[in-house]
């Protein structure tokens, strides 16, 4: 029986990865793209609780440490002790499964909350609301806590499974290598019944490892990691204007790729959509975004196309070139551009409606090269200059705004000094009182309610 799969809003494993890193980065920039992608996943489906929680406590704590807005003190105990509670709610209530309710200490205990979290959560629920300080410290205590027991146990298990796979299609790499080598030198044609033997081999060990909806978080990364799919020799990767892979890559990589497509209907469809996806990724290694390794992720995409789009060829038959449309017409780029080309060339009618577009992403991309570049250096030093000149207005607003309060203070005192009170005029009136007998306003100026003034411990 077929297990149902496991739904879930982040595409690959890599994504989940990567907002894990976002999220626990130092540079607010990171952290602030980690909180995006959180919401991002909440509007496409269930999100993980220790997920949330962990973006809740990042968006808190930027809001605290690095808004440029005013925010009052009573206004982030608010905010901090919301989120605290949540958490902790939302920890310990799937405990809470037996007949009679347990204590949320005793819940708490059983899965390895600290206590104290409990006691300050029913602080901020119950009581007077805790210290900002107190609640500072406990958000980054939570925090910790989410990545020793939520994020942690994540890891491991995906990372072994992906060790394993690399293992497998490294050692098919090398053995197939040799297999290719010795009916060179024979000089006699490849038996297609000794190939289905060494591939049949692997894909029923990576079966072990893996499953049709886990096809594109541990398999098809390992395939597009450069020395595999694409090779580390940038000779060996695919140029312009030609894009054509290698015979030597073609022969080692082919008949492998359509094993698994045989053995997984929706394999063809995965590779696909996350070869495209890599065209268009951000942040990634800079082994897998210079413009040699993008150019051969093009050329196994036509590669793959054509054997799609051939009259007698049922491999990779479950690719949808509608998808395939949509996507490089919403992410034009210099590489998804070349995909449309590809496409178009072959089908009349769909040149036809596709030509306007193909036009407008043209003249986009020329207009992106028109803009000149700078080094990293040149970069640096605008910067610096940028900055100076920042400076220097800031200072020059501070004096003048030092220059209008003293004139301001020597009207005051010119006009409005320190004179005798009237003794006919005079009334007593009680100690605080002004001689009017109205009291004085004694409030606190917002200015001084300002969190951000307050050091962080």
């Amino acid at each position: 029986m077929s297990r149902i799969p496991r739904i879930v809003p982040w595409t690959s494993t890599e994504e989940y990865q990567q907002v894990y890193e976002w999220l626990y980065a130092e540079s607010p920039r990171m952290q602030e793209l980690g909180v995006k992608r959180v919401k991002a996943w909440a509007s496409r489906g269930k999100v993980p609780h220790a997920v949330t929680c962990t973006a809740a406590f990042v968006e808190v704590m930027l809001r605290d440490q690095h808004s440029t807005e005013k925010i009052s003190l009573n206004e982030l105990c608010l905010l901090y002790s919301m989120v605290f509670t949540r958490f902790v709610n939302g920890m310990v209530d799937p405990a809470q499964q037996g007949t009679f309710a347990l204590s949320i200490a005793t819940l708490a205990a059983k899965l390895d909350l600290p206590l104290w979290f409990v006691e300050l959560r029913h602080a901020a629920t119950h009581e007077a609301l805790p210290s900002l300080q107190l609640l500072r410290r406990g958000s980054r205590q939570a925090i910790k806590w989410l990545d020793d027991n939520y994020w942690a146990s994540q890891k491991p298990l995906i990372d072994t499974q992906i060790n394993d796979i690399r293992l497998l299609i490294a050692n098919y790499k090398d053995l197939r290598k040799q297999y290719l080598k010795v009916f060179l030198d024979l000089k006699s044609k490849e038996t297609p019944r000794l190939a289905s033997l060494l591939n049949n081999k692997l894909v029923k060990q990576i079966q072990k490892l893996t499953r049709p909806d886990m096809l594109g978080d541990l398999l098809i990364p390992v395939l597009l990691e450069s020395g595999f799919l694409v090779p580390k020799g940038k000779r060996k990767r695919a140029t312009l204007p030609d894009l054509l892979l290698s015979e030597e890559l073609l022969q080692l990589w082919l008949p492998i790729l359509r094993s698994f497509d045989e053995t997984w209907t929706n394999f063809g469809s995965e590779l696909m959509q996350i070869m495209l996806e890599k065209l268009d990724a951000d942040f990634e290694d800079e082994a897998t975004t210079s413009t040699s390794y993008m150019l051969t992720i093009v050329a196994w995409i036509h590669q793959i196309l054509k054997i799609h789009l051939a009259k007698k060829s049922t491999s990779f038959g479950d690719i949808d070139l509608e998808n395939v449309l949509e996507f490089c017409l919403r992410r034009p780029n210099s590489f998804t551009y070349i995909i449309l080309e590809f496409l178009t060339e072959r089908d009349v009618e769909l040149r036809s409606s596709v030509v306007p577009f193909l036009k407008y992403i043209d003249k986009t991309l020329s207009l992106d090269h028109d803009i000149p570049k700078i080094s990293d250096e040149e970069f640096r030093k605008e910067i610096l200059a940028l900055e100076t000149q920042l400076s220097e207005i800031i200072i020059r607003l501070k004096e003048e705004k030092l220059s209008d309060t003293s004139n301001e203070l020597d009207e005051r005192s010119t006009s409005s000094g320190w004179t005798l009170y009237d003794a006919t005029s005079w009334v007593p009136c009680p100690i605080g009182c002004l001689p009017n007998g109205q009291l004085p306003c004694l409030d606190l100026p917002l200015e001084l309610d300002e969190a951000r003034k307050l050091p962080h411990f």
